[in-house]
């Protein structure tokens, strides 16, 4: 059940591009942040690949050093954006699939700066295993590895979001690689399997590295 993982700021609105997603990451390392800043983490959720890619590690590694509080809370958002619309039905807007390929794409750009340090800050581990907010006492735990690799496989599937329809869907899961149907192929169709492919490739390495 992911409901906990739901009542985070969503955004609003549809610009994908907007130039204050930098700075506004920059923020993260110097101050923390509280959840009910609606306006700025809808900000920081706003970006998509090329924006969260020209964001340096070092900036990412600081602010796992200097508020880590910040980057628990960022990825639980994230996480609840792909929960929430992994349990959706129906047609996705338009506005909801930027926000999803948004949360991604985060996701996918932090992933690797938190394992590269996670035998010294046991970020991965507190974050999304135990579900804890660093410094948070008397907090209900909501672990986000479990929901993050779910709803990532989920959304591999969504009719509307990643495949055409219906029975694309049901021979994705049950026909595998070996099925004759040959998937609809769009733009964007391809972007958004191959966000959250990349994603998924990065949570399995999560789980292997918990695993071991």
């Amino acid at each position: 059940d992911h409901r906990d993982l739901h009542s985070f700021p969503t955004r609003r609105s549809s610009d994908l591009s907007k130039p204050g997603v930098g700075p506004a990451f920059v923020r993260l390392s110097k101050e923390a942040v509280p959840a009910t800043d609606t306006a700025f983490w809808n900000t920081v959720l706003s970006g998509n690949t090329p924006t969260y890619a020209a964001i340096p590690s070092d900036a990412v590694r600081n602010t796992i050093k200097v508020n880590p509080q910040n980057i628990a809370l960022l990825s639980r958002m994230a996480v609840g954006k792909l929960a929430k619309a992994a349990e959706g039905k129906g047609a996705m807007a338009q506005s909801e699939k930027e926000g999803v390929l948004a949360a991604a794409s985060l996701l996918s750009r932090l992933l690797p700066v938190l394992f590269e340090s996670e035998h010294e800050h046991h970020l991965v581990e507190t974050i999304f295993w135990k579900g804890e907010m660093p410094g948070a006492q008397g907090e209900q735990p909501i672990p986000l590895a479990p929901g993050l690799m779910d709803s990532a496989l989920v959304l591999l599937f969504r009719v509307g979001f990643t495949v055409g329809s219906e029975s694309e869907r049901s021979a994705g899961w049950n026909g595998g690689i070996a099925g004759s149907m040959t998937a609809s192929s769009t733009k964007p169709y391809d972007h958004a399997r191959s966000e959250m492919l990349k994603l998924v490739r990065r949570d399995r390495k999560s789980t292997r590295l918990n695993s071991s």
